[in-house]
């Protein structure tokens, strides 16, 4: 036996005389007594000492002892090569139009903004490819995104229908989802939007109405708060899956508490509200406002031990990412409403 190169080990802070064990390449967790863990240090500086049996039946269980002749870099090659290039689902993130409703103070797309709308040429083109796809994959899922994909409702609609009917006759699986600044979202939109097939909808609210109003304007100069928020009173009973995205910097970090709790007053339980740090992406943003990565996960832990609790933080155990985005996946692509695809 040898020891596992992925090993993580920590001092277990809730009681003494114990070490938290993660392994990340089984994505195992652990909880070692001490002497336990010495034992475990003691073969890893020397494996020809004696482990006790029982325990080395659990360590290897977790993948902490593997056997000799195991090459972890090779299976992991094989592991991230494997999702690269299957070709099972096809995954598209397809932009109706580059038009938007907002001013976000931090927009990526700032620069490339323009009010191109996806014309009838391009949406043939896109059912075209899904069906020289259809013979090699399983399932299909798309994004609809922007711009603000909602400014193009009508799109999403022709599109969806085409898709939704040939994926039925192809049984293949289809699922759809949103990201839109929830300013369209009305009762009305929303059916339309499940007519669709799609459900599950992340949302950007900045925290309260004060941050929110300056972050995220609306492209007139009002405020955009309000109507979100009404939006979703309207909307939430409908949609299976909200997610409200709270952008936050180093100064405005604690209005997504005020955000979480305007949504508990009102009692509505169906809508995570999760903090998310602003980028300086094509330096649309002033970097000393931006978080480091350390600090912002601090941050993270405190807000959701502090609001969902502990059965809450159990859904953050680590996930195993072969693949990270589509620039990384060979069948899928990004769409934009003049046709051109991209990888990212």
């Amino acid at each position: 036996m040898k020891v596992s190169r992925y090993n993580f080990f920590y001092p277990y802070a809730e009681a003494t005389k114990a070490y938290v064990a993660y392994n990340s390449f089984k994505n195992s967790l652990a909880l070692l007594e001490e002497e336990y863990y010495f034992e475990f240090k003691k073969f890893e500086k020397d494996n020809t000492y004696k482990l006790d049996d029982n325990i080395v039946q659990e360590l290897k269980k977790g993948g902490f002892l593997i056997d000799d002749q195991v090459d972890e870099i090779t299976l992991l090659r094989h592991r991230i090569i494997s999702g690269r290039y299957s070709e099972s689902t096809l995954g598209l993130t397809i932009a109706p139009t580059s038009d938007c409703n907002f001013r976000c103070l931090y927009c990526f797309e700032k620069e490339n903004r323009h009010d191109q709308t996806m014309n009838g040429e391009v949406q043939d083109n896109i059912i075209k490819f899904v069906e020289n796809c259809v013979p090699h994959i399983s399932n299909l899922c798309v994004t609809w995104y922007g711009g603000e994909p909602l400014l193009a409702l009508d799109i999403i609609e022709k599109i969806s229908k085409r898709l939704i009917e040939l994926t039925r006759f192809n049984n293949i699986a289809y699922t759809a989802s949103i990201v839109t600044n929830g300013y369209l979202l009305t009762c009305q939109n929303a059916k339309r939007l499940i007519g669709c097939n799609i459900n599950n909808c992340q949302i950007t609210i900045d925290g309260n109405a004060e941050t929110h109003n300056v972050q995220r304007p609306h492209v007139s100069g009002k405020n955009t708060y309000e109507t979100i928020m009404e939006n979703l009173l309207s909307v939430y009973d409908l949609l299976s899956n909200i997610a409200l995205r709270v952008n936050l910097n180093k100064e405005n970090k604690n209005s997504v508490y005020d955000l979480y709790n305007a949504l508990k007053r009102l009692d509505i339980k169906n809508i995570s509200v999760y903090p998310a740090p602003i980028q300086n992406t094509n330096n649309c943003y002033n970097c000393d406002l931006c978080f480091a990565n350390k600090d912002f996960l601090k941050f993270e832990y405190e807000y959701i031990k502090a609001t969902y609790g502990d059965s809450f933080i159990k859904k953050k155990f680590p996930v195993l990412r072969g693949n990270v985005c589509c620039a990384d996946r060979v069948n899928a692509y990004v769409i934009d409403a003049d046709g051109e695809m991209y990888k990212c």
